[in-house]
């Protein structure tokens, strides 16, 4: 993802398996990356409340974003190839100067 993503924020919920780790050791490494935890568990059937919902937990993480900024939302299992991933931002720069 470096260094075609070089600023943002990274969200993460009830961890148990050293996500929450890799996330706040990479956010000091790299302190233009914001980790923002999501107080709450997110559970995907039988909700004891909507704070409990995938789609509460991906609005809290946006909250974060500055407005008109880019989203680009990545999970663990994704692979980037970071020069692939400058290439299309800068056709999207291109495209927006037409």
């Amino acid at each position: 993802m470096l260094p075609a993503v070089q600023r943002g924020v990274i969200g993460f919920n009830d961890c148990d398996d050293g996500s929450k780790e890799v996330v706040l050791e990479f956010c000091k490494k790299f302190p233009s990356f914001i980790p923002i935890s999501y107080p709450y568990e997110v559970i995907l059937k039988d909700c004891p409340s909507l704070w409990h919902q995938l789609y509460h937990y991906y609005n809290y993480t946006l909250s974060f974003i500055p407005k008109n900024e880019w989203v680009v939302k990545i999970d663990c299992d994704h692979i980037y190839d970071a020069k692939s991933f400058m290439k299309v931002f800068i056709s999207l720069r291109a495209l927006k100067r037409l």
